[in-house]
């Protein structure tokens, strides 16, 4: 069958206007194809496969008719994976690597190399996974990510996450590291350890960072590897954390709920002052835990604290220091900000 008359079959068939034999002809070929194929697919990845043979359906393929409903919804997929393959659109499916490979679906429009294998955690407790480079991830259950079997080839260093997950990177300068979540977010590092948290319910990505710098962007078009907007991208320090939310194409920046000291030997500093000045004790805990904190009132400078504060996480520090000055903490952004009259 050439390319015109199958064209012509394939308008007749989503007109609703076949005969057996031909609709059978276009079943058959989609059972051939799909259905006794090799290929995996979740439901998930049905509803996104749907959803990108139809849009290209729509912009290569004018009907002057009605389309009537077809009482399969898998059926129209399959004509729909028919159209792509003879036309020359059908690379998306192609490369899913039929034989013997795990399926190469699209995060945000970026198909998986289909070299990649990938792991679900099923379970109810985290699962670690060493990848090819010496970087771990600790998947949380409920979550899945994608990843070379043997090696990490060109620039740099693709995972991509559905779910949850925690990264301990193993530094490369001449490779990043990039993970690519489903929401359309991109964290990209050298060497660091950071969480990577998905919402689905609330259609938002959160990424902490623990240690190191993360850079974390969009991730627009098809290219896995095309520069990113500045613009709309936030590098993150250890403590910081930012919310995106694809809907808005938003980040918000924050610090995490639990900050963890992030100098070296922090767990040799002390925090059991007698007497000292309010600068000094407030320079203390940005030198421990990498967050700068300001004073609204230069009376600030008047102010002494005595105390032991060596067992109380951050929040609950500052909030012993400000009670005894009569103040308040504020977070706004990745900064802290202390408010109060000072003293005299």
């Amino acid at each position: 069958m050439s390319q015109p008359e199958f064209d012509s079959l394939l308008e007749k068939y989503l007109a609703g206007k076949c005969s057996q034999a031909e609709e059978a002809a276009v079943l058959e070929w989609y059972q051939t194809f799909i259905q006794d194929s090799d290929i995996s697919m979740s439901a998930s990845e049905k509803e996104g496969l749907e959803r990108k043979v139809w849009s290209n359906i729509r912009s290569n393929i004018r009907l002057d008719r009605k389309i009537f409903a077809i009482n399969s919804i898998w059926k129209k997929i399959g004509v729909a994976a028919s159209l792509l393959l003879i036309s020359g659109l059908g690379a998306y499916l192609i490369n899913r690597e039929i034989h013997n490979a795990s399926p190469t679906i699209a995060f945000d429009d970026v198909a998986i190399p289909a070299n990649y294998t990938s792991t679900s955690n099923d379970s109810k407790e985290t699962k670690t996974i060493q990848l090819i480079d010496g970087s771990s991830v600790s998947l949380q259950p409920g979550s899945k990510i994608y990843y070379p079997r043997q090696s990490f080839n060109g620039n740099s260093r693709d995972v991509f996450l559905a779910g949850n997950a925690f990264f301990e990177v193993a530094a490369n300068p001449d490779q990043h590291f990039m993970v690519y979540t489903s929401e359309g977010m991109i964290a990209e590092v050298l060497g660091t350890s950071f969480y990577v948290l998905q919402d689905t319910e609330r259609k938002k990505v959160e990424v902490e960072v623990i240690s190191g710098k993360v850079s974390v962007y969009e991730h627009h078009g098809r290219s896995r590897h095309r520069e990113r907007d500045t613009a709309s991208s936030v590098i993150l320090s250890p403590n910081q954390k930012v919310t995106y939310k694809p809907e808005h194409n938003r980040f918000v920046t924050t610090l995490v709920e639990k900050p963890q000291p992030v100098k070296i030997h922090a767990d040799q500093e002390t925090f059991s002052f007698e007497e000292a000045k309010l600068s000094t004790v407030l320079e203390t805990l940005e030198d421990v835990y990498g967050i700068q904190i300001e004073v609204n009132n230069p009376g600030f400078a008047n102010c002494h604290f005595t105390g032991d504060i060596s067992k109380q996480d951050l929040y609950e520090k500052l909030d012993v220091i400000c009670k005894s000055v009569q103040a308040a903490y504020e977070i706004k952004g990745t900064m802290i900000y202390i408010n109060g009259n000072g003293c005299k």
